[in-house]
């Protein structure tokens, strides 16, 4: 009588990622395995790590090369010319240099006789009147075109046909209302005339009437 030798096999799951096939003949006891075609955890670990540093450098390199902006907004000041007229100034935010919070815009001015212009080269040793700095511009609405630009970071306006450079009075605690004794004969203040055009007042504004 022939006795028949079982023959059987079986599936062993081992830690992550590993799959153990091994098949018993008799008393053979032969096994063989091989692993399982599960992606492994570390590999999914990596995916997501690659992702987050993709998200951060596309974040990070516009403004690295590109640089800082200024957005540059009209806006009607809460003090007056005289009266009850309300003139509508040129604020600036997002400067590198100085404060990058909103600021009226001032100019230096040649107050040299007959000058009327104003100084062709930044003053940079007044820590009060920090100069506006920035790589690019954004113009609000109400901004005349190709009035304001960037030269080697300094933000410029054009005034007739000379182009200035910009700055901040950091006596002025609100935008919307330049303090008098940021403006002057040496520094006027940058404001849009009836016309909508670009122009500088050397008179100190006042409380409206």
């Amino acid at each position: 009588m022939t006795t028949a030798t079982p023959s059987w096999s079986f599936v062993t799951l081992v830690g992550d990622g590993d799959k153990t096939i091994a098949t018993t003949d008799g008393a053979a006891g032969k096994q063989l395995s091989k692993k399982r075609g599960w992606f492994p955890t570390w590999g999914w670990i990596l995916i997501i790590l690659l992702v987050i540093t993709a998200i951060t450098l596309a974040i990070v390199l516009p403004i690295v090369f590109l640089g800082n902006e200024i957005t540059l907004t009209k806006v009607e000041s809460k003090l007056c010319t005289t009266g009850t007229t309300k003139p509508h100034l040129v604020n600036a935010a997002g400067s590198s240099n100085g404060g990058a919070e909103a600021h009226a815009v001032y100019l230096h001015w040649n107050t040299t006789a007959g000058a009327n212009t104003c100084a062709s080269s930044p003053k940079l040793e007044d820590s009060a009147r920090p100069v506006y700095k920035g790589r690019r511009i954004s113009e609000g609405e109400g901004i005349p075109k190709d009035v304001f630009k960037t030269d080697e970071d300094y933000l410029m306006v054009k005034i007739g046909d000379d182009w200035c450079y910009t700055y901040q009075c950091e006596a002025d605690t609100d935008p919307l209302a330049p303090k008098a004794e940021c403006i002057s004969a040496g520094w006027p203040l940058v404001h849009l005339d009836a016309e909508g055009k670009v122009t500088h007042r050397t008179d100190a504004l006042v409380t409206c009437a």
